[in-house]
């Protein structure tokens, strides 16, 4: 977990400048990834998918469990519930208040991550047993 912690720090993407500090909260869940794996971080596994997911929230989807309904487009939205998933210039601005008005709002940068979904339920895309590596 160490190595990855490292080089995730340093690589840099489209939102989120490097080298960066990964927090505590981050680099935990990176070692109880490899706690339930023998010490080893499965990469094709669902939760190091989350895991990046909370390292890269922009570039990496939310990963959803195998069997798991896929998300609907705004086309599928609409024609399923018979409305449009637009919000109106009345209901945004309602919102605009509301967050603004939150003493303890936080910036995206600033939310903590033990506070973000996460999931222990692993689901590997391999049959490679774990176990077997030692």
């Amino acid at each position: 977990p160490g190595l990855i912690a490292k080089l995730v720090a340093d690589l840099p993407s489209q939102t989120v400048a490097a080298p960066r500090n990964l927090s505590g909260s981050l680099r935990r869940k990176l070692d109880l990834i490899a706690a339930q794996h023998g010490g080893h971080v499965p990469l094709h596994g669902k939760m190091f998918a989350l895991w990046m997911h909370h390292a890269f929230p922009n570039e990496c989807p939310f990963p959803r469990a195998s069997g798991a309904e896929a998300p609907l487009t705004h086309d599928e939205w609409s024609e399923r519930f018979n409305t449009d998933s637009v919000a109106s210039e009345e209901e945004i601005q309602h919102y605009m208040v509301l967050a603004n008005s939150t003493t303890d709002a936080a910036s995206p940068h600033e939310l903590n991550e033990a506070a973000m979904m996460w999931s222990e339920e692993e689901e590997l895309v391999t049959d490679l047993d774990m176990e077997e590596l030692g």
